[in-house]
This record gives C-alpha cells, structure tokens and sequence, in this order.
C-alpha cells in the first residue's frame, strides 16, 4: 500500500546511515498482496513500476509477492539466497582482515576437567 511505499524511504535513509561503509548490504524491496490486486479487491495497490522505480532508485531488487497464493515467493528467497552466498567470503575476508571474530569458526579444543 501506499503508506508502506512511503515508509521505504525512511528505512532506506536508516540503512544507509548505519551501514555507510558496507557496500554488500543485501537490498530487497518486495511488494506483497499482489493477490489483491488480481482479484481487484484493493484501490490501495501501488503498481508494480512504482515499487520497481524505487528499487532502482536505491539499488535494490524488488520482487512482487503473494503471501497468500504463493506467487513468486520461492524465486524472491532463492534470488536474496544466492546474493547472500556470492558475497559470503567477501564478508570473510573483511571479517579476518579486520580482526573481527568469526561466528562458527573452528575454536581450539577446550581442557576437559572442571574449570572451578
């Protein structure tokens, strides 16, 4: 709806403050309830080139969804998925180079015995 489309911007403008030096954060804006607009059961619709406007807009992806039939679902998850996996070992090797701990990282083996 329009009030969510609106409220893009302010999220946009929250993520790009928090995370100004991190260029591999995943961006995804996906319009949901295109069911409604199938059925004509919603004048509220936003239609598709304006989220796809604003995606570009941002340099996000933008997918359209429906919860409820299912459409497009699975391919918006697959798309985020494989994004997420082609920037994994960039994330890696900035994590590393900066000293930063690695969660679930091999740790050295702990002394058995009671640590009292």
């Amino acid at each position: 709806n329009w009030e969510s489309l609106t409220a893009i911007r302010q999220w946009m403008a929250y993520i790009e403050e928090s995370h100004k030096s991190d260029t591999s954060v995943a961006l995804m804006i996906i319009g949901n309830k295109t069911d409604l607009r199938e059925r004509e059961m919603s004048k509220n619709c936003v239609p598709s080139r304006q989220g796809a406007a604003l995606a570009k807009e941002y340099g996000a992806t933008f997918f359209e969804v429906s919860a409820f039939s299912g459409h497009n679902i699975e391919e918006s998850l697959y798309q985020l998925t494989t994004y997420l996996i082609s920037h994994q070992d960039d994330d890696l090797a900035k994590s590393v180079g900066n000293g930063t701990m690695i969660l679930g990282s091999k740790a050295a083996p702990s002394k058995k015995g009671c640590s009292c």
